[in-house]
C-alpha cells in the first residue's frame, strides 16, 4: 500500500461542541493535525517507524494494515484497532498517573468516558509522561490539575522554569499565569530588568502588559527624558496605546500643554483643553 499511514481517533473532528478543558482542546490540535508516521508499501510484523516521539509497530503481517497498529508513547501505550474507533489507554499509566495526583479517569462530563480516551490519546500526542508529572511536582506549587500537565507540555513550562519566576519574587503564580509568562516571554531575567527601570515588586500583570504594549527600557528612558520622571506602568501603558512618543510631547509642551499623561492622552485624542 502506497501514501502515508495516519493515525485518528473517532473523536478527531467530532467532538461535542460543548466540550471544554485544556485536554480536549488539545486533543483536539493534536487530531487535527493528522500524525503522519511514514510511508509504506506493505505492513510487515515487527516494521518500526519513528517519527516525532511517538513508534507505531504494525502486528500484522497482512497488506493493508488490516490488523492492529500499536502506538507506544514513553510510559504509556495506547491501541487502535485500525476501525478509526478503538482506542484502549494502558491501566499502569494512569494508575502512575495518579498516584502522582493526576487523575485521567476523572471527566467533566460523568458516564462519558469519549473524555478519558480524548486525555489519554492527547497524552501520547504530546508526550505526557510520569516523569513530566514528576518534575512539576518537586517545583513546590502546590496542587496540580490534570489539565496543567498538558499546558505544561504544550508551553514548556518545567520545574527549572517555575523555581526561577518563584525567586524573582512571584510566590504565587498558578499555571495560567506561568502559561502567560511563556505565551508573553517573561522570565526571571525580564522581571530583573524591569526592576533596574526603577519598577520593583510590580504586579504579574503589569509585567504581561509591558510585554504586550512594548514598554521596553528604551521607551521609558525616553519618557523619563521629556521629563516624566515619577511615571508609573500603567502611564506608560497608555502611551504605548495611544502612540504618543517624544516628538508628539515636545510639539504638546511647545503649545503649553502641562506635562500629565492624562493631559497627554486627552490631547492625542482631539479633546484637550489648556
Amino acid at each position: 500500500m502506497g501514501g502515508h499511514m495516519i493515525l485518528r481517533h473517532r473523536n478527531a473532528f467530532g467532538m461535542p461542541r460543548g466540550r471544554r478543558g485544556t485536554a480536549a482542546v488539545a486533543a483536539a490540535i493534536a487530531l487535527a493535525l493528522p500524525l503522519t508516521v511514514g510511508t509504506i508499501a506493505t505492513a510487515q510484523a515487527d516494521v518500526v517507524i519513528a517519527p516525532t516521539g511517538i513508534n507505531v509497530v504494525a502486528s500484522t503481517t497482512n497488506a493493508g494494515l488490516g490488523g492492529a497498529v500499536e502506538v507506544l508513547g514513553v510510559n504509556h501505550r495506547l491501541f487502535t484497532d485500525g476501525s478509526a474507533t478503538g482506542f484502549t489507554g494502558n491501566a499502569g499509566f494512569v494508575s502512575a498517573m495518579k498516584s502522582r495526583g493526576f487523575d485521567f479517569d476523572q471527566t467533566s462530563n460523568p458516564g462519558d468516558d469519549r473524555d478519558s480516551e480524548d486525555r489519554l490519546f492527547a497524552a501520547t500526542a504530546l508526550n505526557i509522561t510520569t516523569a513530566l508529572a514528576d518534575d512539576l511536582n518537586s517545583a513546590g506549587f502546590g496542587k496540580l490539575e490534570t489539565e496543567d500537565l498538558f499546558k505544561a507540555a504544550i508551553f514548556k513550562i518545567n520545574s527549572q522554569f517555575m523555581r526561577e519566576m518563584k525567586a524573582s519574587g512571584f510566590q504565587n503564580l498558578g499555571m495560567e499565569e506561568l502559561v502567560k509568562a511563556r505565551i508573553f516571554k517573561i522570565d526571571a531575567e525580564f522581571v530583573r530588568q524591569v526592576s533596574q527601570m526603577g519598577f520593583d515588586k510590580e504586579p504579574f500583570e503589569s509585567l504581561v502588559k509591558m510585554q504586550i504594549f512594548k514598554v521596553t527600557p528604551e521607551f521609558v528612558t525616553e519618557m523619563r527624558n521629556e521629563g516624566l520622571t515619577n511615571i508609573q506602568i500603567e502611564d506608560l501603558v497608555k502611551l504605548r496605546i495611544f502612540k504618543i512618543d517624544t516628538d508628539f510631547i515636545r510639539a504638546a509642551k511647545a503649545d503649553g500643554v502641562p506635562l500629565e499623561v492624562e493631559r497627554l492622552v486627552r490631547r492625542k485624542i482631539g479633546v484637550a483643553r489648556n
